[in-house]
């Protein structure tokens, strides 16, 4: 009779428990719900996405030499090179951020990314990247884009080109192509 009765207890703590479970469960999914309905943001912020966008690009793209891009530069300093930064400490030790200017002709940048519309591409074997509208069909290489809630890119297969980069065909599927054959 002792043992039937201590079973019992033990499926009513384990239901109590399981119910705890379900409650919370249900109410951590409910606020992203709840802070939509009043307006309050949710999810990760434009700079986050587009730094991870950045940070994940060159796995895109083919150098003519050879090169994986380790050297990331910014013409501003921005949430997006704030964060990126971050991203590049916590993922990756052998990536380097750098503040470029106006004028600077470093040619030690892989991927330059562009707020400035002073800024051209400082050397050749640099991958241009902004977020500015119409980057791309200005001789922009690649151009973040929102499209909706999503992050959308605009390729100029021209500039790449000029650039002696080559945009691998996965990328492609997944942009808006500016120029080219």
């Amino acid at each position: 009779m002792e043992n039937k009765k201590n079973t019992k207890s033990r499926h009513y703590g384990v239901s109590l428990i399981a119910i705890l479970i379900a409650a919370a469960t249900i109410t951590i999914r409910a606020q992203p719900a709840l802070a939509q309905s009043r307006g309050d943001e949710v999810g990760y912020q434009s700079a986050q996405v587009k730094a991870a966008f950045l940070f994940r690009l060159p796995r895109f793209i083919r150098w003519q030499d050879g090169r994986e891009a380790r050297h990331f530069c910014f013409d501003q300093n921005s949430d997006i090179m704030q964060t990126f930064e971050l991203l590049a400490q916590a993922k990756d030790d052998a990536t380097s951020v750098s503040l470029v200017q106006e004028g600077d002709k470093s040619t030690t940048c892989d991927v330059l990314f562009v707020v400035n519309d002073k800024i051209a591409s400082l050397a050749p074997n640099q991958l241009l990247v902004s977020d500015r509208k119409d980057f791309a069909t200005q001789g922009g290489m690649i151009e973040l884009t929102r499209r909706g809630a999503r992050l959308g890119l605009n390729i100029n297969l021209d500039s790449l080109k000029t650039g002696n980069l080559t945009a691998s065909s996965q990328l492609l599927k997944l942009a808006n192509v500016v120029g080219g054959d």
